[in-house]
């Protein structure tokens, strides 16, 4: 074969070579491109939706912390709370914070679809069932208002005269509750000091409504939310110390 055969050839097969570096240096720059949204993508969720999602679930979980770092529990103030017209739990709504971006929420759905359940099911446990909780408090705390032996304590131990320092709930009525809610007094070490005195008397009282229906229903629906709200906690830990985004959406066609 003379050059002149094999020139055509030559040229053919370098043309076949470039155009399969070109097209591998594309893929390439396709691919790179692709990783460099994707990474992107998966910061802007961690930042401005999976972040604040935590801080929101932690701020929640407070309002179930059975223990001296839990909301007191007033009679006055919770009648109050059940009678308003709009109470902050039929509005609750993740998205609508502030500080959550709705999108990258929604978008949880394409990428992290059990977490956006688990998430949807502690809205729902919210709304529909925190007044229900609010009222089982209410009435634990005026079943134990009525007994006899809570109201002699009562007068035993609250100061006469002028009060200069109002307490909404005393730390003795906080005990009883605590116990009959079969929470532990390493959880209220300030408290239990306060009264180790009149312990003794105060857990009787306080065992008496332990097996109440109003505690018992207490106790089942707190460890049922707060079950629901822990497990959207460490799931948003795992997927926080991923490298790779799951799933595909919209913003990363």
């Amino acid at each position: 074969m003379n050059w002149e055969e094999l020139l055509p050839i030559l040229i053919s097969s370098a043309s076949g070579a470039v155009l399969s570096i070109l097209f591998l240096w594309l893929f390439i720059e396709r691919w790179k491109e692709n990783r460099r949204l994707n990474e992107k993508h998966f910061t802007d969720i961690k930042n401005n939706c999976l972040t604040p999602l935590r801080n929101s679930l932690s701020e929640l979980r407070h309002y179930f912390e059975l223990g001296e770092g839990g909301p007191e529990w007033d009679p006055y103030n919770i009648s109050a709370e059940l009678k308003q017209e709009n109470p902050w739990w039929r509005l609750f709504s993740f998205k609508n914070r502030f500080d959550i971006d709705p999108f990258l929420y929604e978008d949880l759905k394409n990428h992290y679809p059990n977490l956006y359940r688990d998430l949807e099911n502690v809205e729902t446990w919210i709304k529909t069932k925190y007044a229900e909780y609010l009222q089982a408090i209410l009435n634990l705390l005026r079943v134990i208002e009525d007994d006899a032996e809570f109201k002699t304590l009562k007068q035993e131990l609250e100061p006469k005269g002028p009060i200069l320092i109002y307490y909404p709930v005393p730390v003795y009525h906080q005990a009883i509750i605590f116990l009959a809610l079969g929470v532990d007094k390493s959880r209220w070490p300030n408290i239990y000091q306060s009264i180790k005195e009149r312990f003794d008397e105060t857990t009787r009282i306080g065992n008496k409504f332990y097996t109440s229906t109003e505690a018992e229903k207490i106790r089942n629906m707190t460890q049922d939310i707060a079950t629901k709200i822990d497990k959207c906690i460490n799931n948003i830990k795992e997927v926080m110390l991923k490298v790779k985004l799951e799933g595909k959406c919209k913003y990363l066609k």
